[in-house]
């Protein structure tokens, strides 16, 4: 009987130790900065509406596992405080026919040292490819995951035509960097 109590106690402290719990997007914490160049000067646009959700596993404080991982991101949203160029960015991105940009997890590829690797399908403008996202984690006090990183993207790999305007003159350049603040919290 005593070899049974302490089996069930090991079993309750192991399973309490470790909990795979689901998260959700924090959109008033959360950023997402898209910058890129241009033939006259750099720019960037704010992301301003976005959905997310994952399901982590932590044990004893430690992300162990993500299980899954979505994010979307409303490409109408995307604003640089521009008008002509916010007009070019969402024809760029075709909007209207696909108004949203959207991350679906496949795997993890590693947990190290506060760094996550994860493969997903990234779609942008009806494109879907496959990439590598690297981010720095952090488990905050109040048991949020904060995940932060910059995502390099080729507008041409999706079949993006970087933008230009004054007829040619001004002209985007077609690599931007995605750098992003996310900041899950349990459900």
């Amino acid at each position: 009987m005593k070899v049974l109590y302490v089996f069930l106690v090991f079993i309750l402290t192991i399973t309490s130790a470790t909990a795979q719990e689901s998260y959700s997007v924090n959109n008033e914490t959360s950023t997402i900065l898209i910058k890129g160049t241009s033939s006259v000067h750099d720019w960037e646009s704010n992301a301003e509406e976005f959905t997310g959700s994952a399901i982590f596993t932590i044990t004893e404080g430690d992300l162990q596992s993500i299980e899954n991982l979505a994010f979307s991101v409303n490409a109408q949203s995307i604003k640089s405080g521009k008008r002509i160029m916010d007009n070019k960015t969402k024809d760029a991105l075709d909007a209207k026919k696909n108004p949203q940009i959207t991350f679906e997890f496949l795997s993890l590829e590693e947990i190290k040292n506060d760094t996550v690797k994860v493969n997903g399908n990234l779609t942008m403008a009806g494109v879907t490819k496959e990439i590598m996202l690297t981010g720095a984690f952090q488990i905050e006090d109040d048991g949020s995951i904060l995940v932060s990183g910059n995502q390099p993207i080729d507008m041409e790999n999706y079949s993006i035509q970087p933008p230009t305007a004054m007829m040619g003159a001004l002209k985007t350049g077609k690599d931007v960097d995605v750098e992003y603040r996310i900041n899950f919290l349990k459900n």
